[in-house]
């Protein structure tokens, strides 16, 4: 049998082999001294891990400083924000939200030229008459 690995030699002093490979192990740990060092170790560094206490008293969190540009960059930024916000609320509330200009159209009557067009040929927009087409003007009152 060759030797075995230390995960192997800390599962078997835990106890957590099955019992053909753990009489495999028992066999080859008693005959190789190299093996028994290792597992006797493992059996200190139990005992030494089952003896020490845990700690109850934690050290306490230190957050990592925020660099000053960092801190100066948000704190700016938030402040023309800010700024930019009062001056448009401000601008929309001095100009009057309903105080919009009337605009009038008023329809006109435009007379080309008369341009006699061939007939077959393609005759421009602004030689045809339309204006028969178009509503009759309404005046208001």
């Amino acid at each position: 049998m060759t030797h075995p690995d230390n995960d192997t030699i800390l599962r078997y002093a835990l106890e957590t082999i099955d019992g053909a490979e753990r009489g495999k192990l028992k066999g080859h740990i008693g005959a190789c001294p190299d093996c028994s060092r290792a597992l006797e170790e493992v059996y200190r560094d139990l005992v030494m891990i089952a003896g020490s206490e845990p700690s109850t008293v934690l050290p306490p969190a230190r957050l990592p400083a925020i660099p000053l540009i960092r801190s100066f960059t948000a704190r700016a930024a938030f402040r023309a924000a800010a700024v930019v916000t009062v001056i448009l609320l401000g601008g929309y509330l001095l100009s009057g939200p309903g105080d919009d200009a009337r605009v009038t159209v008023v329809p006109q009557r435009f007379t080309p030229p008369s341009v006699v067009i061939p007939a077959g040929e393609f005759a421009p927009c602004e030689a045809v008459d339309i204006a028969h087409l178009l509503p009759a003007p309404s005046h208001p009152r």
